[in-house]
C-alpha cells in the first residue's frame, strides 16, 4: 500500500517551463491521480492563505467536507491562523471533527515565535503531529527548530521545505533553496533524525526531490539508514520546474522505487511510517 502524505486541493499557479497560468483540482482529480498511480490513501493538507505566492488552496472546513465523503481514502489535517484565532479551542474542535494532524503549517514568522509555540502546545495536548515547512520565508530559523523539537518531546514534527532539506549536507549552501552537487554526510538533518525520536522528514515537493536526486551515491545509504523516519509525499497539485504536476508526474515515486534499497525500507517510507504516526495501524 502507498500513502501520499502531502496533497492539497484547490488552485496553484505554475511558473514551470512547460505550463503557465492557474491549475485547479477537485476531489475527483485527486482520486484520479491516486487511482492512476496506485495510491491507496492520501493526507489532504489545508493551508492558510499567504498573499502573493500564487495559491488558492482549500482551508480546513472544505478539506474536512471532502475527506468526509471519502473516509477510506482521504485523511484530513487542519490549520489555523495563529494571529487571529483561538488556537487551542479551534484545534481541539478540528480534532473532534476527525483531523489527524496539523498542517501544512506555513506562516511567515520564526519557527520559535510565541504564536507557533501556542500551536505546538495545542497539538501536543491533542496528540497530533505537525507537518511544517521550514524555509527562509516560513517558520525560519533552523537552529531554533532544533531547540523546539527538544522542548516538545511528545510532539511529532514532520519537516520539509528548502530550509530543512538543504541541511541534509554537512556543508549546506544556505544562499540557495535547492543546492546541487555532492552531499557531505553528517548534516543537521541526519543529526535530528538520529537524535530526536519525534522528528520525521517529508520527501515532497521540489525540496524533497532535489535533496534525494542531487547525489545518488549519498541518497541510497541515507534512505536505507533513515527509512524509519522518511515519509513519502508529493505536494499534489503543485507544479514542478518543468511544468509537470507533482503526483501524476510520478517523479518522487519513481525516484524512490529506483533506489537500491531494501523492500523493508521502501514499505516504511511509502506507508508504514505515516500510518504509525497517525495511528492508522
Amino acid at each position: 500500500m502507498i500513502l501520499d502524505a502531502h496533497t492539497h486541493l484547490g488552485g496553484v499557479r505554475s511558473g514551470g517551463e512547460g505550463l503557465r497560468g492557474w491549475v485547479y483540482v477537485s476531489v475527483g482529480d485527486l482520486l484520479n491521480y491516486m487511482d492512476t498511480c496506485g495510491i491507496s490513501k492520501a493526507v489532504v493538507l489545508p493551508i492558510e492563505k499567504v498573499p502573493g505566492i500564487g495559491e488558492d488552496l482549500w482551508l480546513t472546513e472544505r478539506v474536512l467536507e471532502a475527506c468526509g465523503e471519502h473516509p477510506g481514502r482521504l485523511i484530513p489535517f487542519c490549520t489555523v491562523n495563529p494571529s487571529v484565532e483561538d488556537v487551542e479551542a479551534r484545534i481541539k474542535t478540528y480534532v473532534e471533527k476527525g483531523c489527524r494532524g496539523f498542517g501544512e503549517h506555513r506562516v511567515p514568522i520564526p519557527v520559535d515565535h510565541p504564536a507557533n509555540v501556542s500551536i505546538y502546545t495545542a497539538c501536543e495536548a491533542q496528540g497530533i503531529p505537525v507537518l511544517l515547512e521550514i524555509s527562509g520565508a516560513y517558520n525560519y530559523g533552523f537552529e531554533s527548530f532544533m531547540k523546539i523539537v527538544s522542548a516538545f518531546p511528545r510532539l511529532v514534527f514532520i519537516a520539509h521545505g528548502p530550509g530543512w532539506w538543504r541541511e541534509v549536507s554537512a556543508e549546506p549552501d544556505r544562499s540557495m533553496n535547492y543546492p546541487s552537487g555532492p552531499v557531505k554526510p553528517g548534516g543537521l538533518v541526519e543529526k535530528l533524525l538520529s537524535d530526536r525520536e519525534n522528528v520525521y522528514a517529508d520527501l515532497s515537493a521540489t525540496s524533497g526531490y532535489n535533496a534525494l536526486s542531487r547525489d545518488h551515491g549519498f541518497t541510497e545509504g541515507f534512505v536505507e539508514r533513515f527509512s524509519h523516519k522518511l515519509i513519502f509525499g508529493t505536494d499534489f497539485p503543485c507544479i514542478d520546474r518543468e511544468g509537470l504536476q507533482y503526483g501524476p508526474d510520478r517523479r518522487h515515486l519513481s525516484l524512490l522505487q529506483g533506489l537500491r534499497v531494501t523492500s523493508v525500507a521502501l514499505r516504511r517510507i511509502l506507508c508504514e511510517n505515516i500510518s504509525a504516526v497517525l495511528g492508522l495501524t
